[in-house]
C-alpha cells in the first residue's frame, strides 16, 4: 500500500468548504456516484455539513433560503436540475452578520429557484474549487 500526505490549502478562498471540514483527507480511487462537470467541489449531506458548524435550521432571508449560524453561512448559489451548488461563509472568530451575506454572496438562489420542497430533495455541493478529487474520508488525529 502507498500513500502520500499533503496538506488541505485552508487559505484557498476558492475552496470554502476546507475550513468547515476540518483534519480531513481527500482520498483517490475509492468509488463514488458519477457527478456532471459542472459539479465541482465537495458533495456531502446538507445536514451533516450544517451540523458541523452548528446551524440547526434553515431561515428565510430577503427572498430566499439560508442557513446561517453565529459564525457561518451556507448559502444557495446556484441549481443545476437536482443539484444545488452552495457557498460557505466562514466569518470565525468574528461574528456573521446578515450584510455579510449580503456583501460577500450578493447573487444567491431565490425561493423561486429553491423552494422549500427542493432545499430538502436536492443534493448539495459546496464550494468552487478549479481541481478537486472528488472523494473524501476523514480521519482522526492520534
Amino acid at each position: 500500500m502507498k500513500f502520500e500526505v499533503k496538506p488541505i490549502p485552508l487559505e484557498d478562498p476558492r475552496c470554502c468548504w476546507n475550513t468547515v471540514a476540518g483534519k480531513s483527507a481527500i482520498i483517490t480511487g475509492f468509488p463514488i456516484a458519477r457527478r456532471q462537470p459542472h459539479d465541482i467541489g465537495l458533495a456531502a449531506s446538507l445536514e451533516v455539513m450544517a451540523r458541523l458548524v452548528g446551524i440547526p435550521l434553515a431561515i428565510t432571508y430577503s427572498g430566499g433560503y439560508i442557513l446561517k449560524g453565529r459564525y457561518h453561512a451556507f448559502v444557495p448559489v446556484h441549481r443545476n436540475g437536482n443539484t444545488v451548488q452552495w457557498h460557505i461563509i466562514d466569518m470565525w472568530p468574528k461574528r456573521l452578520e446578515f450584510n455579510d451575506i449580503q456583501r460577500l454572496c450578493p447573487k444567491r438562489l431565490l425561493k423561486s429557484q429553491l423552494d422549500a420542497e427542493a432545499l430538502s430533495n436536492t443534493e448539495a455541493i459546496f464550494g468552487w474549487c478549479p481541481v478537486v478529487n472528488n472523494s473524501l474520508g476523514a480521519y482522526s488525529a492520534i
